[in-house]
């Protein structure tokens, strides 16, 4: 499967019976239809690795890529919809929440219900389902800012 953002193919990631396609450049995660539910509903923390072109992606993926060549994920995702990786052209993502969180839009195919998440969505997410309420909060709050 080919990356929506960069076009390399995207790698097969297995964690806790969870299936995922990850981009080794962007590090964006396509989620097959049910995948990012049991993500959610489990509450199964994954990491999604280090863009390659980057250098920044410890703190969320914000910065600067590392040469003006260098192509670089937009950094929410959402700048452009773009075609289905898995359904192929003339299948337009949608952008919509998840039902675990308002603070995460995802891409989401109407037809296969595949989603797209950007590495830092994908990120947010996570400390949200696995660190929801009060101590999510305050993990947030007293967590060291980005430098």
């Amino acid at each position: 499967m080919q990356c929506r953002v960069c076009g390399v193919e995207a790698r097969c990631q297995t964690r806790a019976d969870l299936t995922y396609y990850e981009c080794p450049r962007c590090a964006g995660l396509w989620f097959n239809q049910g995948e990012l539910e049991a993500m959610i509903s489990r509450r199964i923390a994954i990491a999604p690795g280090r863009p390659l072109d980057d250098p920044s992606a410890d703190t969320g993926g914000e910065g600067e890529p590392a040469s003006e060549g260098a192509r670089a994920a937009p950094p929410s995702g959402h700048g452009e919809t773009g075609d289905c990786p898995v359904c192929g052209p003339g299948v337009r993502l949608v952008s919509m929440t998840t039902y675990a969180t308002r603070h995460v839009r995802v891409l989401g195919c109407p037809v296969c219900f595949g989603h797209w998440l950007s590495r830092k969505q994908a990120l947010v997410l996570v400390d949200r389902v696995c660190y929801p309420g009060f101590f999510g909060s305050l993990r947030r709050l007293f967590r060291r800012p980005s430098s």
